[in-house]
């Protein structure tokens, strides 16, 4: 039963994730298009618990969204942005 169960809260999870994935690609203000892959099925939180750099995330940051919820573009860099050099 636990296996039916787990079958079902991932299809939950997928489904979330492409609908996620079809508004993004539908809006168009991209210059790439988003598409499913092997992590389709696991939430933001899964993601960042296996995939995580170490980095702490915004408390903002609602844990149970498809993916983040902030956006960034490059061009908001400016050249005070980068570092000269790294340790």
């Amino acid at each position: 039963m636990s296996r039916l169960l787990e079958s079902l809260n991932r299809l939950m999870i997928f489904k979330e994730n492409l609908k996620f994935i079809e508004s993004i690609n539908k809006a168009g203000n991209l210059s790439y298009k988003l598409d499913i892959n092997k992590l389709a099925d696991i939430t933001s939180e899964e993601f960042f618990t296996k995939y995580s750099t170490g980095l702490n995330m915004p408390s903002s940051h609602p844990s149970s969204s498809p993916l983040l919820s902030t956006e960034f573009k490059i061009n908001d860099l400016t050249d005070d942005d980068i570092p000269s050099n790294l340790d």
